[in-house]
């Protein structure tokens, strides 16, 4: 699978059929001329739920960067938390304390990670 369309993603206007049904809208990227350069998909209205879909269709390239950031930032806890660990003999509690706090932070970036492959249409 190759990688998505870069850029900031938009709706277009809802399109009405000829008795003023709402019918579909395309997300896309702008161009200079601020008419779709490229479109990435037509979203059709057939619950009155297109505008709430396209909403989370032109979020997703972002969330999908934030969710990278996030699994990094877990990674660096982890690891931080794994060296604490290491570190620390004199107070047990606080061992198990950053034991646990590390295996939360490995999950978490876990179940992350599995939502990226997802979105990049890879097995996890």
């Amino acid at each position: 699978m190759g990688e998505h369309t870069p850029g900031e993603w938009f709706a277009g206007k809802l399109r009405l059929d000829g008795n003023g049904i709402s019918r579909s809208l395309t997300i896309g990227t702008y161009g200079a001329d601020e008419h779709f350069e490229d479109t990435i998909c037509e979203v059709w209205d057939g619950n009155h739920d297109a505008k709430a879909n396209a909403h989370l269709i032109i979020t997703a390239a972002a969330l999908l960067a934030k969710c990278e950031k996030i699994v990094a930032w877990l990674d660096r806890l982890a690891n931080h938390a794994e060296a604490n660990v290491a570190k620390n003999d004199r107070f047990p509690a606080l061992r198990e304390a950053e034991i646990a706090d590390a295996k939360n932070y490995r999950a978490s970036a876990k179940d992350i990670r599995t939502v990226i492959a997802k979105a990049r249409g890879e097995t996890p």
